[in-house]
């Protein structure tokens, strides 16, 4: 049971965590979206999103992001172009005599093209940059992923695993969300002023699109690496263990403030939780891959310290892996997006997909080896998230409710739980002028945390 409530806790805490990085793995409502736009057509009767892109569908969609699938088909008919590859027939046949004729592919040998092969993330962003106007001047192919990852198309902490048609609808939309390389416009504005795709049915998908810029934009400023944070989370959960109804809720409020400066991060946070009258004060400091705990309840205090130097690895791996300015990672998770003015203050509205976010979490939770050892899955609600931008280009308070669902089963113990988080935060400061204190750690005992969760 101990280790089951554990779990379960540190389950939860993953959907906090994965709710405020809006990261996504599964893209249906994203491959909707570029299906209203000619962009994205499936394969009859689905979208396949949990199958490996072949190169002949790259190709396509290459064809499709330079505006140019009419043409293509147009000339192939009347015999303006052709290819010398024998095992393109029927359907993929144009596109890749197009992409022949341009001089974006090679094939596979001088005969061939291979479209049924296997197209995997490197051979799918080296298209996209291309469409994007990039060439070889600019990046190596071998550096594809990197490259597209410093324009915010790719971001490695997302597409783990094989890469699936799902991944490319994602990648597809945060290339149409980005500027081209001349810096004239993003390619889906492009698209639309040439005609190759239809202005109104892509009014809705521009009107996100460029919400987003704008909100990406005003912040562009920010120095965002450091921040001093007053936060509230409100937490009730509800469900069943082994049958038994449990009820829980509790109230927590402090301060973080985060430190980062390349490859160094420190933190500090000091919250007070209050659940069924009892009150629980913790400080948390991490500094030179140690986390050190203070916890004080029922007026007994104990001081502890455990080694983090993986998880701060990871970390630092993910931070500063895009310029903000270039960055719209974010953006095909998101449902809408709206702005509105308070105060003087611009507020973004932002509906991120439930679905996609949990598609997520259940891939982290079976790499970090969790499912081998337990049954246990995570479901999501829709996440509102609202975020106040000054006049100055400064976020100043970022709100965030949503629900998840986790079920689990281990060693005889089963149970789900419904929980609702509301989230509010308050910034103080950020960049330069965020400060840490560390308090006096001597005689903190170090705790081996594999122990703690076996």
């Amino acid at each position: 049971m101990k280790k089951f409530l554990m779990t379960l806790a540190a389950v939860m805490l993953m959907a906090v965590l994965i709710a405020s990085a809006a990261f996504a793995s599964d893209f249906d409502s994203t491959a909707k979206e570029l299906s209203k736009v000619g962009m994205f057509k499936g394969t009859g009767t689905s979208f396949d999103l949990d199958r490996a892109p072949t190169r002949g569908e790259a190709a396509v969609m290459l064809v499709r992001l330079y505006g140019a699938e009419a043409d293509a088909k147009a000339d192939f008919s009347a015999g303006k172009i052709s290819s010398p590859f024998t095992d393109c027939k029927n359907y993929t046949a144009p596109y890749v005599a197009w992409l022949y004729a341009k001089g974006l592919t090679k094939g596979s040998s001088a005969t061939t093209f291979t479209p049924g092969a296997v197209c995997d993330a490197k051979q799918y962003c080296t298209f996209v940059l291309r469409a994007l106007g990039y060439g070889d001047t600019d990046f190596k192919y071998a550096d594809a992923l990197t490259f597209a990852q410093s324009k915010g198309i790719y971001s490695p902490e997302i597409y783990t695993g094989k890469f699936l048609r799902d991944d490319v609808a994602a990648v597809t939309y945060q290339a149409l969300a980005t500027d081209l390389k001349d810096g004239s416009n993003y390619l889906l504005a492009s698209l639309v002023s040439s005609g190759a795709i239809d202005k109104t049915a892509a009014s809705d998908m521009t009107a996100k699109i460029e919400t987003y810029r704008a909100m990406m934009k005003s912040m562009a400023g920010a120095e965002a690496s450091s921040m001093d944070a007053d936060m509230t989370m409100k937490i009730n959960m509800n469900g069943t263990v082994n049958g038994e109804a449990m009820s829980y809720s509790t109230v927590t409020s402090g301060n973080v403030k985060t430190v980062v400066s390349g490859a160094d991060i420190q933190s500090a946070s000091t919250m007070t939780a209050t659940s069924s009258g009892t009150t629980t004060k913790t400080g948390t400091w991490l500094k030179d891959g140690w986390v050190y705990m203070s916890v004080t309840s029922n007026g007994t205090t104990q001081n502890q310290k455990y080694k983090v130097d993986n998880a701060l690895a990871m970390v630092q791996q993910m931070d500063g892996s895009a310029d903000m300015s270039a960055q719209v990672g974010e953006l095909a998770m998101i449902k809408s997006i709206t702005a509105s003015t308070s105060s003087g203050s611009t507020v973004y509205t932002l509906v991120i997909d439930g679905k996609a976010a949990a598609g997520m979490a259940n891939k982290m939770l079976s790499e970090m080896g969790i499912t081998s050892e337990m049954k246990i899955s995570m479901d999501l609600g829709d996440i509102t998230m609202t975020t106040a931008v000054s006049s100055a280009g400064l976020p100043t308070a970022i709100n965030m409710q949503y629900s998840a669902t986790i079920s689990m089963s281990a060693d005889g113990v089963s149970g789900s739980m419904k929980c609702d988080y509301d989230t509010a935060m308050k910034i103080n400061a950020l960049g330069s002028s965020v400060k840490i204190t560390f308090p006096d750690v001597t005689g903190y005992t170090e705790v081996d945390m594999s122990s703690v969760t076996g």
